[in-house]
């Protein structure tokens, strides 16, 4: 998932590890949530997770550098455990020099922050960007380098990903770190939301942010639909979220009214991709809450065009056109749902 995203998602890079959130939106009341998800029974004990926390700075080599700043140890705390919206499933938070997040029936890594190096170079307001001119390590070292690094974010699950990203960021927040994003693809599709997101600081030269969104395999993956009737279904899609009178809780009105002065164009694009189904405009829909489902489904994707057609301002500016996203099964036709600029 690129930093910037066409619709309405955007990814959120935030100093507080336990309020990281991966798009804007509203969030769903977290102990309602609980209620529903009720905590598994065979999830790892505080022992084992403590465990499974410190063998993983061993192996994604934190602890060196971490017991040779003085005052800090690679010990952390059990912070808390609760269900995730954001990955589907239970997860232990571990707070320290180096802040975790587990999936408490696995172990598997989810989330890394690391805490100590980032406040130790962004704490310090002085610290004057010392990116001036080339990196010292170039892009092949750097994947090089992070390879091992991604086979243990993996553990024993196996998938295929693809290298979509590799920056090196001289300003802001992130100077200093190179940035690495990895999309994942299963048979020849790739997945809209599953990523491997990696930021390796040069100077320390170790992991200072890590996120791993993963979903289930798709299941069937076939395509009995063309894409000329998913075209079709996707425009009487569109046609229906902009005349709904259901409510827009991003902005507390109905669709109708915030697409006002709209009206649907033609399709700009389309592409198989494997989705999580967001359900949008029916009962069942999670599109504004900060969660996702791990189920996945081959989609056809196809985007298109809401024309605004609406009056210019007093110098002749317009709202612009927004881009519709709609998702249609690519086995069974059924709506999805999808995405929206705003």
């Amino acid at each position: 998932m690129p930093r910037k995203k066409m619709f309405y998602s955007i990814y959120v890079f935030s100093i507080m590890f336990a309020a990281s959130v991966l798009s804007i939106r509203c969030p769903v009341n977290s102990n309602e949530k609980d209620t529903i998800q009720q905590m598994p029974q065979k999830a790892l004990n505080d022992k084992e997770l403590m465990g499974k926390y410190r063998d993983l700075c061993t192996e994604l080599e934190l602890t060196t550098v971490i017991e040779g700043i003085e005052g800090y140890s690679q010990e952390g705390i059990l912070y808390k455990k609760e269900y995730s919206d954001i990955f589907d499933c239970w997860t232990a938070e571990i707070t320290g020099a180096v802040d975790m997040k587990l999936d408490l029936q696995t172990g598997h890594l989810l989330k890394i922050f690391n805490s100590l190096i980032l406040n130790k170079i962004y704490g310090d307001n002085s610290l004057k960007d010392p990116y001036e001119g080339k990196p010292k390590m170039d892009k092949e070292q750097v994947v090089e380098k992070v390879e091992k690094y991604i086979r243990i974010i993996e553990g024993e699950q196996k998938y295929k990903t693809k290298l979509i990203e590799v920056i090196f960021s001289k300003q802001g927040n992130l100077r200093g770190n190179w940035i690495l994003r990895w999309k994942r693809y299963h048979d020849k599709y790739m997945y809209y939301e599953d990523r491997i997101e990696l930021d390796l600081n040069e100077t320390y030269g170790i992991v200072t942010y890590a996120n791993h969104c993963i979903s289930d395999i798709p299941s069937p993956v076939e395509v009995k639909i063309f894409e000329e009737e998913a075209h079709e279904k996707a425009i009487e899609f569109a046609n229906n979220l902009i005349s709904s009178k259901k409510i827009f809780s991003g902005a507390g009105v109905s669709f109708k009214k915030w697409f006002r002065d709209f009206i649907i164009g033609s399709v700009i694009s389309s592409e198989l991709l494997i989705v999580n189904p967001n359900y949008l405009l029916t009962d069942k829909s999670t599109y504004m809450a900060s969660n996702r489902i791990r189920k996945a489904n081959l989609a056809w994707a196809v985007t298109v065009e809401a024309k605004y057609i609406g009056k210019t301002g007093p110098k002749g500016e317009t709202l612009g056109n927004k881009k519709i996203l709609v998702w249609i099964d690519a086995a069974t036709g059924e709506i999805l749902g999808g995405d929206f600029t705003l």
